[in-house]
């Protein structure tokens, strides 16, 4: 049995999707003090994401891609559809 030590650690439930059922981080005692812990659950993320194989990693990546270039695509429709009215005003003067 330890005594007296105490760490400060951080639990990261996998979800179902996850290779990982859970992920415990353990914080170094000189780590700097954070009001906020959003920057250390994203370090803990991202360190998770980076231990996936690499086949996961492409999925995912792909994923990303896929919503960019489908946000891309509404995006210039909509500019489309709104250029189209003012041409037809532009054009009828």
């Amino acid at each position: 049995m330890i005594r007296g030590c105490r760490k400060k650690m951080i639990f990261v439930p996998g979800n179902e999707n996850s290779d990982f059922e859970a992920a415990y981080f353990i914080l170094r005692r000189d780590a700097p003090e954070t009001s906020g812990d959003d920057d250390i659950i994203k370090e803990a993320n991202r360190i998770i994401e980076r231990t996936l194989p690499a086949s996961r990693r492409r999925e995912r990546r792909r994923e990303r891609m896929k919503r960019l270039l489908l946000s891309l695509a509404f995006f210039l429709s909509g500019a489309v559809a709104g250029a189209i009215p003012l041409l037809i005003i532009l054009i009828a003067r």
